[in-house]
């Protein structure tokens, strides 16, 4: 780690007793909202193995879209489009596991279905 940010952080919050995974996402997720002004960082979608964010496709990452509702008067306020994830039994390295997809891949079968 090169950033002087992410050396204070990791040695402030005493990064070194948690599990690496962990703070590997913590130390990427403040530098990505610092630098970019988000608050929302990818690299905590999967933090060990599993999906962090519930709103998201399990199998294309669809996630919220945002942008602005704009009236006659051309004001705009802030608003999201989510995707239409269903909660689907279905078959992933041989298990059976509940997964929320959208509908475009349960329509396109990307999704094998449990029986």
């Amino acid at each position: 780690v090169n950033d002087p940010f992410l050396i204070t952080l990791s040695v402030t919050f005493n990064l070194s007793q948690f599990e690496p995974h962990n703070s590997l996402a913590l130390l990427a997720d403040l530098w990505y909202k610092r630098t970019y002004k988000s608050r929302v960082c990818p690299a905590l979608y999967f933090c060990s193995g599993g999906l962090v964010v519930s709103q998201m496709c399990a199998i294309c990452g669809k996630k919220p879209q945002v942008g602005h509702n704009v009236s006659h008067a051309n004001n705009r306020t802030k608003r999201r489009w989510l995707p239409n994830l269903q909660r689907v039994r279905a078959v992933q390295n041989g298990t059976v596991r509940r997964i929320r997809v959208c509908t475009r891949c349960l329509r396109s079968n990307r999704v094998t279905k449990a029986q």
